[in-house]
């Protein structure tokens, strides 16, 4: 998975598709991936970004 796939996948999918994606993947690159992806929403402040950091507990810190 790309960035740009990640991207995809955190912009048409809801928050519980996007964990459970993320949980299953044993691919640390696809892990990055997401995360990076959920990170850049985030700092959008789009209306999923409250939703994603309840859903991803700590992505903030990192």
């Amino acid at each position: 998975m790309s960035f740009n796939e990640a991207a995809k996948l955190v912009r048409e999918n809801d928050v519980a598709s996007i964990r459970e994606v993320f949980d299953k993947s044993l691919d640390v690159h696809v892990r990055i991936d997401i995360y990076e992806a959920v990170k850049s929403e985030i700092s959008c402040n789009t209306p999923k970004a409250k939703a994603l950091l309840e859903a991803l507990p700590g992505i903030q810190d990192e």
